[in-house]
């Protein structure tokens, strides 16, 4: 497990652009402490230095991502894949496997927590207490399940919205910083069921592909979640004109940020709403209604 030198130092460079030079402290203590993992988080740096931030995006090869699963004692854990930028930023684990990363959120708290959940296990992820110290979330259903010959079968049984009911029944999801949903992995209630959560920090929500509808957008508009968050993604979800003027006309959106609505049939009525709006004040970022995507 990483010690409490490196989980310091992994927290400042995570910090960024708040503490200039710590990506560079930290690579060249791990150069020193964990020489495959310094040379392999080197040639990662230098290439997003070089090509651009997506290249320090890329997914790691087996030889990183076994690295780093070690490093952070999830050996007995699922973990299908480790993204980073060029930091370990998202974990991709099974939902069973939750309470194994106790300790790796008390080391790193920025980690988004992508969770593989099967029918079975819905329940139980969200009242395991390791579930209020994640951050960022998302979730997807598992692909294959074992049937009662033991062979797999591919899942035809969509359960999205009652994963959406279990965090919404959660006392241990109202820290939650972060929250992505969609691709099978919400249903069309999702939106009002997430409204009715009392979170205290939220500043991410995002919908992607689910047919929330107008009233879904009327309920996140009147849901005391809107007074903190800073960007809302709405993609693909048919709020139309009715959704955005539900959002237009909210008073609770004084910090939102940036607002993104591709593909949700708004019309040219909508769309000056959304811009005219006197509660929409501080949104440099408006897209999905013009080219460029800005608001000004």
């Amino acid at each position: 497990m990483l010690g409490d030198q490196e989980c310091t130092l992994l927290r400042l460079a995570a910090a960024l652009p708040a503490v200039p030079g710590a990506l560079d402290v930290y690579v060249d203590w791990l150069l020193t402490h964990d020489p495959l993992r310094g040379q392999l988080f080197q040639q990662r740096l230098h290439r997003q230095r070089t090509d651009g931030p997506f290249a320090g995006a890329l997914s790691e090869g087996p030889k990183e991502r076994d690295a780093w699963i070690t490093a952070l004692g999830l050996e007995a854990a699922r973990c299908e894949e480790l993204d980073f930028d060029p930091l370990p930023r998202r974990l991709t684990i099974d939902g069973a496997h939750l309470a194994l990363l106790e300790p790796v959120l008390d080391a790193l708290p920025f980690l988004h927590v992508h969770l593989v959940l099967a029918s079975h296990t819905v329940a139980s992820v969200f009242t395991c207490p390791v579930m209020a110290k994640v951050r960022s979330l998302s979730w997807r259903a598992q692909g294959y399940e074992a049937n009662d010959d033991n062979d797999q079968s591919q899942i035809t049984t969509y359960f999205g919205d009652r994963v959406v009911a279990a965090l919404a029944a959660s006392p241990n999801v109202t820290q939650l910083e972060t929250l992505w949903l969609g691709g099978d992995a919400a249903g069309s209630t999702c939106a009002q069921l997430v409204a009715a959560v009392p979170f205290v920090a939220l500043r991410e929500f995002s919908i992607y592909e689910e047919p929330v509808g107008s009233d879904g957008a009327a309920a996140l508009a009147r849901a005391p979640l809107a007074a903190t968050l800073r960007r809302l993604s709405l993609t693909r979800c048919a709020i139309g004109d009715a959704g955005a003027l539900a959002l237009a006309s909210s008073s609770h959106f004084a910090q939102l940020e940036e607002l993104h609505l591709v593909g949700n049939g708004i019309s040219p009525v909508g769309a000056a709403a959304l811009r005219a709006s006197p509660h929409l004040q501080r949104l440099t970022v408006l897209s999905g209604l013009d080219l460029d995507g800005s608001r000004r």
